[in-house]
């Protein structure tokens, strides 16, 4: 039995808020540059491992006592910063406060007009984290808000924090809510992309083949022609090289010369052509030149 998808919503946490306000004293001013490097490395090695969430996320107290056991803790500046971060909480006591905090979030990562780049690129792996947590308190009902302060207040107090799920009500009432035209739309979903990979690792061609095709032809944007079709093909194209079908390559890869513009999808085409034998480049060449 297939394991449960990932959720595809992200819901804003306690130990978030404690990532978040550390990233902020650590580049809002840029206070990272002014820590001995060994000690540099130790904190970031630590925001890394807590943002990818790939273990169970570290308590307060622990996370700050991982934090303060880097090497040279006694300089100036390094135990300023510990005495932040530890002290940080306390100014985050209302949902006011909280809302201030997060709503001042964008200043790490949004290109401002008298720098030349941002504390944090947008897809950088911080970035894409302080992008995320706003774009989940953006959507934070009032009530909502102060659920997660007080949550934030019992977690820096290390009482245990119960993660229930979170309850959504179904926005389909349109005297409540007008739906815009793009809300009305069914977009791109990855989910055909996911059966690909999956069919490919088990070598099943057939429903790999079809999924790659469903997932292409979705709707990515409002033009008439979404652009990414080929990239089907081409994905069969790079099932068969892998395979070792040189022969089949060959011809899905014919058969994508022929589909496609010549001057529209330049790329693609010079991936096919550089995959066929010469013979079959010339003679490709010539259909190109008189199209």
């Amino acid at each position: 039995m297939d394991d449960a998808p990932p959720p595809t919503e992200h819901i804003l946490r306690p130990h978030h808020l404690v990532l978040l306000s550390i990233l902020m004293i650590t580049f809002k001013d840029l206070e990272i540059k002014k820590f001995p490097p060994d000690f540099a490395i130790h904190l970031l090695r630590i925001l890394l491992n807590e943002v990818a969430e790939v273990t169970e996320p570290m308590a307060h107290r622990e996370l700050l006592k991982a934090i303060g056991s880097g090497p040279y803790t006694e300089v100036k500046d390094v135990t300023q910063f510990l005495a932040a971060i530890n002290t940080v909480h306390s100014d985050i006591y209302s949902a006011e406060k909280l809302g201030n905090f997060l709503g001042n979030l964008p200043a790490l990562f949004v290109e401002k007009v008298l720098e030349e780049k941002p504390r944090l690129m947008r897809r950088s792996i911080f970035g894409y984290f302080c992008r995320r947590c706003f774009v989940s308190y953006v959507k934070l009902s009032f009530g909502g808000l102060n659920k997660l302060r007080d949550d934030y207040v019992a977690w820096c107090n290390n009482k245990e924090v119960i993660y229930e799920p979170i309850s959504k009500d179904n926005l389909t009432m349109d005297y409540l809510l007008h739906k815009t035209q793009s809300d009305k739309k069914a977009w791109a979903k990855p989910d055909s992309y996911a059966a690909w990979e999956k069919a490919k690792a088990t070598g099943d061609e057939t429903l790999a083949m079809e999924n790659i095709r469903r997932f292409f032809e979705q709707h990515f944007h409002d033009q008439s022609d979404s652009g990414y079709r080929q990239h089907a093909l081409l994905n069969v194209v790079h099932l068969h090289y892998l395979n070792k079908e040189y022969v089949a390559a060959d011809k899905v890869c014919i058969f994508v010369i022929a589909l496609l513009p010549p001057l529209t999808h330049t790329l693609a085409l010079s991936c096919c052509t550089k995959r066929l034998v010469l013979p079959e480049r010339q003679t490709i060449g010539k259909l190109c030149s008189i199209a």
